[in-house]
């Protein structure tokens, strides 16, 4: 009995879908992102943006309107660097290491929420989209860079590399989740994408660093190719 309820409730929604001529749609992206911190209070730093690679596909639904709903799974690359805004004296330079960039690299699988926009004109369709996202920090590391000197001149460089961890308590190195908002636009040309997208993210994903609330933003730039 509740195997032909279930099936019967299949049916209807299957009616109704078909009756509001929704189509549903696929696109396969690439991009290049540029991400940053934001609200940094750390007095003695800086964070600057370090490129990164998104990668992911959007399953929309398109009503005859030009509204569509769209979701998917999309890797990003979320990095960015700390550089000091000043050099120590040479007197703290004549002997010892003077660490000069730090890298930060931040790998995360994001779910976007978004409600998206076309308007056609001509050959082309204008798209605008915006909406919520979730995202998970599955892998994150570090890069430092030294420079060391004697006598107060420079003698090489060195560099080394190290694993964060991730969780969610107050001493981890980065939190596990975050959320926050996307905005973005672009044309598509048949099926061809091409567009831009900011996100903001609304945690502080640095939850043992001395600076308070150092939030995710990140701008992309992506080719796509609408499957259907």
């Amino acid at each position: 009995m509740i195997k032909i309820k279930l099936l019967f409730a299949i049916a209807i929604f299957c009616q109704v879908f078909a009756q509001a001529q929704i189509t549903l749609g696929m696109e396969v992206k690439a991009g290049v992102t540029g991400a940053g911190l934001y609200d940094n209070t750390a007095p003695n730093y800086y964070t600057r943006s370090v490129a990164g690679v998104q990668l992911g596909t959007l399953i929309s639904a398109d009503f005859p309107s030009g509204i569509a709903l769209e979701t998917g799974l999309m890797y990003m690359g979320k990095n960015f660097a700390y550089d000091f805004k000043k050099y120590p004296s040479e007197s703290k330079r004549k002997d010892g290491t003077y660490l000069r960039e730090q890298v930060f690299n931040n790998h995360y699988l994001e779910i976007p929420f978004n409600i998206a926009y076309r308007l056609r004109a001509r050959k082309l369709r204008f798209v605008w989209k915006a909406g919520p996202y979730i995202a998970t920090n599955f892998a994150a590391n570090t890069r430092e860079t030294w420079e060391h000197y004697k006598d107060s001149l420079f003698t090489h460089v060195s560099k080394k590399k190290y694993t964060r961890h991730i969780g969610s308590k107050s001493t981890d190195d980065v939190k596990l989740f975050d959320v926050g908002f996307n905005i973005g636009t672009g044309i598509e040309v048949e099926r061809f994408t091409i567009g831009i997208q900011y996100g903001v993210g609304l945690m502080d994903i640095l939850p043992s660093n001395e600076a308070e609330y150092l939030k995710n933003r990140v701008f992309v730039f992506a080719v796509g190719f609408r499957i259907k």
